[in-house]
């Protein structure tokens, strides 16, 4: 089992190939509170076409796939992300597939992470996943704009719900190993476009089927924040962990 830290260490050490994963700002910053946008997203383009994150005061949902970043709306609706919009936190990759798969469903949001596990060679590996098909339902949701001070858990509470049926579309995001808080968020983190960018958010599940998935392995994480390692050296207290749990997948442990 390899641990995050090793990830990143490598990437420090000089030892990184060009297959990196590439992240802007850590998972902690948000539950903390800290909104305000470190890069523009002209700049993200440059590490990956392929990724998730979000805008300056959780304005919305950012997905992106084959080099087009959409930015969704409380409504769910995507329109295209502008080089000169901000992120807090961003994760991206050059997406190129190592590992690719069909599941003719129908299956859960669980079902495609359990296949998706059994194909990996090692139990917390670092991975870009894409799923592609057909959406017999989605549930998904959008984080409302922050124009006050809040935590993630806090605006998440205020998130804009969707759950809709019949749709086209594809899951983009990462699968990060079991210890990457305070750094990342744990396992899976998803994120839907549907109907060629018209529709999408944060992935919370729905029955697919007719799925194409593919898998994008890496052993680097390029971190572009300035406290990643102090955060990842003091870990994360089980509060912590609850919040990111509640905060991005609704439950806790």
């Amino acid at each position: 089992m390899r641990k995050l830290a090793g990830h990143i260490r490598d990437y420090i050490k000089g030892r990184c190939s060009g297959d990196e994963v590439f992240q802007v700002e850590t998972i902690g910053r948000l539950i903390d509170g800290d909104f305000t946008g470190s890069m523009s997203y002209g700049e993200v383009m440059k590490h990956g076409d392929f990724g998730l994150g979000t805008f300056v005061d959780l304005d919305g949902e950012m997905a992106a796939v084959d080099g087009q970043f959409w930015h969704f709306g409380p409504d769910g609706r995507g329109t295209p992300v502008a080089p000169e919009d901000r992120t807090p936190f961003a994760v991206v990759k050059f997406f190129r597939p190592d590992i690719a798969f069909r599941l003719d469903g129908p299956c859960t949001m669980a079902a495609l992470e359990a296949a998706v596990d059994a194909r990996l060679p090692a139990a917390d590996a670092l991975c870009a996943v894409r799923a592609k098909g057909h959406f017999r339902s989605a549930r998904f949701r959008v984080v409302l704009r922050q124009d006050h001070p809040s935590t993630l858990e806090e605006a998440a509470r205020t998130q804009s719900e969707q759950d809709m049926t019949g749709l086209e579309g594809q899951l983009v995001g990462f699968r990060f190993p079991a210890d990457s808080a305070p750094v990342e968020v744990p396992g899976y983190h998803l994120h839907l476009i549907a109907d060629g960018g018209r529709i999408g958010g944060h992935f919370h599940g729905g029955t697919m089927e007719d799925l194409t998935v593919e898998i994008d392995l890496s052993d680097h994480l390029h971190l572009a924040a300035h406290d990643a390692m102090a955060r990842l050296a003091l870990g994360a207290s089980r509060r912590m962990k609850d919040e990111i749990e509640r905060a991005e997948r609704g439950r806790s442990d």
